[in-house]
C-alpha cells in the first residue's frame, strides 16, 4: 500500500492553526492526562503514517504534518479516515 504524500507547508499551517484555535476555544488550553497522551502516542507510533524522525525525533504525522504535541490537545483527533483516535470530551 502506497501512502499519500505528506501535506505541503500551507496545509500544515492550516492544520496547526485549526488545532491551536480549537485548543484555545474548546479546551481553554487544558491538556489531556498523561495516560490519554500515552494511549494516543501508542496508536500513532503503530500507524504507517507516523514519522519518528520528524521534528528532531519528537515524531510527526505524515497525514496532517503535526508534531507529537498535537496529542496533548483534548479536542484534537487523528486525521486518518476513520480516525484512529478521537477527541476527548470532559464530562
Amino acid at each position: 500500500m502506497e501512502l499519500p504524500k505528506e501535506p505541503d507547508l500551507l496545509n500544515k499551517v492550516k492544520n496547526l492553526s485549526t488545532s491551536v484555535a480549537n485548543w484555545a476555544v474548546r479546551d481553554k488550553f487544558t491538556k489531556v492526562t498523561d495516560e490519554q497522551f500515552s494511549k494516543r502516542k501508542e496508536i500513532c507510533v503503530a500507524c504507517p503514517y507516523w514519522k519518528p524522525e520528524g521534528y528532531n525525533n519528537l515524531g510527526a504525522c505524515g497525514r496532517c504534518g503535526c508534531s507529537v504535541m498535537k496529542l496533548y490537545i483534548p479536542s484534537a483527533k487523528c486525521p486518518d479516515k476513520p480516525p484512529r483516535w478521537t477527541a476527548i470530551t470532559s464530562s
